[in-house]
């Protein structure tokens, strides 16, 4: 595998902003320690690291036209989504998740899910979709 460039700026939008948000998220947890959500539950450090570690590995696949990076970005946006889903259903004591320290529903909840929300939005666009099937190896 050969790993030529960072960004593809002849990728399709929704792909190239999937991209730099992947970067971004990266970026974030190396900044404060680890993924921002999952700080507030006891799983931070295998979890932070392997979304960490794995949003830098999908960008690069991304950009480099694998099918595995998209697999992985999409893998890397879901997981945080999971994560937010199940802290709102234990609030609302519709099913109850042990996780250590879960966080209640709120503006906290909410704005830290923003991020994973968008990049699984852009990876899992029609667009990128078709762009990946026609043209990524």
């Amino acid at each position: 595998m050969e790993f030529s460039r960072w960004i593809n700026p002849s990728l399709p939008q929704t792909l190239l902003y999937a991209t730099y948000l992947l970067y971004f998220h990266a970026v974030m947890a190396v900044l404060f320690g680890s993924i921002g959500f999952f700080a507030t539950f006891d799983l931070a450090p295998p979890i932070g690291l392997f979304l960490m570690l794995g949003s830098i590995a999908a960008a690069l696949g991304i950009a480099n036209d694998y099918k595995w990076g998209w697999i992985l970005g999409l893998v890397v946006s879901a997981v945080p989504m999971l994560a937010v889903l199940s802290a709102i259903l234990s609030s609302l004591g519709v099913v109850s998740f042990d996780f250590g320290r879960t966080p209640r529903f709120g503006l906290s909840l909410i704005l830290n899910a923003m991020f994973p929300a968008a990049q699984l939005a852009l990876v899992a666009h029609p667009m990128s979709r078709d762009h990946q099937k026609i043209w990524f190896r």
